[in-house]
């Protein structure tokens, strides 16, 4: 999943597949409007939404 979204998450360099989910976009944060932004982006990706 985070392969074809572009996030290279090579477990040979574990810095470097954090670096890499932290930019792009894996993880959720910050004030109340940018995590609104960011969950939009994720739901326009076609992330599925539970509740």
């Amino acid at each position: 999943m985070l392969r074809r979204c572009g996030i290279d998450t090579d477990t040979a360099d574990p810095r470097a597949a954090a670096t890499a989910l932290i930019k792009g976009g894996a993880f959720v944060g910050g004030n109340l409007a940018d995590v609104r932004e960011q969950l939009r982006r994720h739901a326009d990706a076609g992330a599925a939404r539970s509740l």
